[in-house]
């Protein structure tokens, strides 16, 4: 019994012995853990290389100075003369006047070029081929379809309307010189606690700049092109050929517009707008003539007597 009790150990020793054990292994695969280290990933270098390998800045020149900074050399263009000062300040009294605008600039906005699609139509109807487009007129009034040529004559005028009333409100944020400036529909800002005290506008500069007009002027043709849809069809009916010419010389006149924009900056598409806005006025016109035909009002000639 004293030999056993000898070879056998006391059971809180081997309990003891056990826990030993448990917290050796725990050690040696602490140690494990800790010396298998994990490479450190390296951030992507994001930045644009320019050449001779050193690294360009993404934002652009107008983009910098706006923010206080500086251009890099390498990439420097001329700057935007509102980059730093943003927009410009107008007095209070040299902003246009709300009501004066409304009942004298809006209506003269609607008279005024009516006026000259109007005296274009008539024009083509007096050396045209006057006859052929008396005969298409008698048929309009019999079938009283001088009101849908009305209404689609009113369209011409109300969109002519409705894009230039924001003109009104233009002209008390931006001056007639501020140049490219002139080019942004929407003047934006940033909100929020940490939101930087500056206006959001069109980078105006390089190939970003022309990219932004070019897409200035797309968009100014989906803004009055809903003339040109309505009345293609119903002044070609009377007038044919002159309402081709009409329509052709509109899509010219806003691929100029397009490209006058992106190349040069404001102002040198209004060259192209003049050619667009007059034919589309033209074809307008047309409309609004045999509208009046219709209408039973007398429309005189210059070729052949007082009324044809």
């Amino acid at each position: 019994a004293d030999h056993e009790s000898s070879i056998v150990p006391h059971p809180s020793t081997a309990v003891h012995d056990c826990r030993t054990s448990h917290r050796r292994r725990r050690q040696v695969l602490t140690r494990r853990t800790s010396n298998m280290s994990t490479p450190q990933t390296k951030k992507k270098d994001r930045s644009i290389k320019a050449e001779g390998g050193k690294k360009a800045d993404i934002l652009s020149p107008a983009s910098r100075d706006f923010m206080g900074g500086q251009a890099p050399e390498a990439v420097k263009t001329p700057k935007s003369p509102h980059a730093k000062e943003g927009l410009p300040k107008i007095e209070e009294d040299k902003k246009p006047n709300g009501t004066t605008f409304l009942f004298v600039a809006a209506p003269m906005m609607v008279i005024v070029p009516a006026a000259i699609g109007i005296a274009i139509a008539f024009a083509i109807f007096t050396f045209g081929s006057t006859a052929k487009y008396e005969a298409k007129m008698a048929l309009v009034a019999e079938y009283e379809m001088q009101y849908a040529y009305a209404a689609a004559a009113f369209v011409g005028a109300i969109v002519r309307l409705i894009n230039l009333y924001p003109m009104r409100y233009k002209s008390a944020i931006m001056k007639t010189n501020s140049e490219n400036l002139r080019s942004n529909m929407y003047v934006y800002k940033a909100i929020g606690p940490d939101a930087a005290q500056h206006h959001v506008v069109f980078d105006d500069e390089g190939d970003i700049g022309k990219y932004n007009r070019a897409n200035r002027s797309l968009h100014h043709l989906t803004e009055n092109h809903a003339i040109i849809l309505v009345g293609a069809g119903l002044a070609g009916f009377v007038f044919p050929f002159p309402a081709m010419v009409c329509v052709m010389t509109w899509g010219a006149g806003r691929f100029l517009h397009q490209a006058l924009y992106a190349a040069s900056g404001y102002g040198a598409h209004a060259y192209g707008f003049m050619v667009a806005m007059n034919a589309s006025l033209a074809l307008e016109g047309l409309l609004m003539l045999t509208a009046a035909k219709g209408f039973g009002v007398p429309l005189p000639s210059l070729m052949a007597g007082p009324e044809l």
